[in-house]
């Protein structure tokens, strides 16, 4: 059930994941896999770190088998967003790395779940939306092709992720399970560097602070607070979140880069707003 407590935690969510981009844009000199390996293993280094001081739960084996998967699925999430971005446009891959709602709307129905009305309704605005403020970069050309279908699997990937987390979370604490889930993560991701030939310290000093930050802020205060929301709210609703980091991202380029409000983003904005609202008001009654 959607209260006002929650409703914070997923707005404080949805803005410490929309740093990602930024932080993205300085450290230019990084492979993105390696990147997104030293994020991974930092935030599973804090969480183990607050656990080592306050006790949290144990797993089951059959929770461990689950994040196994669930962390697989996250640190290939992470390649493939990562990988789109340098084979498609910024605006390409934002956009089909938030399709995970769709997928999980999907695999919902093929579950015999339930989704009611609204949440197509409101899944439906927030994607208009989203076109709306991406459609003057948005391109559907050849040279897309092999980056924009990566964008559209990490968004997959992702959802997979939360339909698992979903099972795991309604007996396991947020904590506990998103310490092994992230350090699975950073396992999957040092995996793929090697085998696409990254070198995993290929960083400088100067980039550490920057690696610390996503380790916490779009790590532990982004996705682990998704994953606190798995508790209480479907899969469907919590990937509907990200689809307002397009409204965060104008909002930072303006505050941060002194550029513009897209013409797109004043229009397509609310509508987001608008649909994620639906989403979140109109949970399954079973929830």
């Amino acid at each position: 059930k959607m209260t006002l407590r929650l409703g914070f935690i997923l707005t404080l969510a949805l803005l410490s994941i929309s740093s990602t981009p930024l932080v993205i844009r300085y450290v230019v000199g990084v492979p993105a896999i390696v990147l997104a390996f030293w994020r991974m293993l930092t935030a599973s280094g804090l969480l183990w770190a607050y656990s080592a001081v306050k006790h949290q739960g144990s797993l089951t084996l059959q929770q461990k088998k689950l994040i196994i998967l669930a962390g697989i699925f996250l640190g290939c999430h992470f390649a493939c967003f990562f990988v789109a971005v340098r084979n498609t446009s910024i605006a390409n891959a934002t956009f089909l790395g938030c399709m995970a709602p769709v997928f999980t709307v999907v695999i919902a129905f093929f579950q015999k779940k339930p989704n009611t009305l609204f949440t197509y309704l409101g899944l439906a605005l927030a994607l208009v939306g989203a076109i709306i403020i991406q459609a003057s970069e948005l391109s559907i050309g050849a040279d897309n092709v092999f980056g924009n279908s990566i964008a559209l699997l990490g968004a997959f990937f992702i959802s997979l992720t939360f339909v698992i987390a979903r099972e795991i979370r309604k007996n396991t604490d947020t904590i506990t399970y998103s310490r092994m889930l992230f350090f699975i993560a950073a396992l999957t991701l040092l995996l793929i560097s090697f085998l696409s030939g990254d070198f995993i310290f290929q960083f400088q000093f100067s980039h550490l602070p920057w690696i610390l930050f996503l380790g916490f802020v779009p790590s532990i205060l982004g996705h682990n607070l998704l994953n606190y929301g798995l508790k209480y709210i479907t899969p469907t609703a919590i990937t509907s979140i990200p689809l307002g980091e397009p409204i965060i991202a104008s909002l930072f380029g303006v505050l941060l880069f002194n550029e513009s409000v897209p013409g797109g983003a004043l229009i397509g904005g609310p509508i987001i707003l608008i649909g994620i609202l639906i989403v979140l008001l109109n949970e399954p009654k079973d929830q």
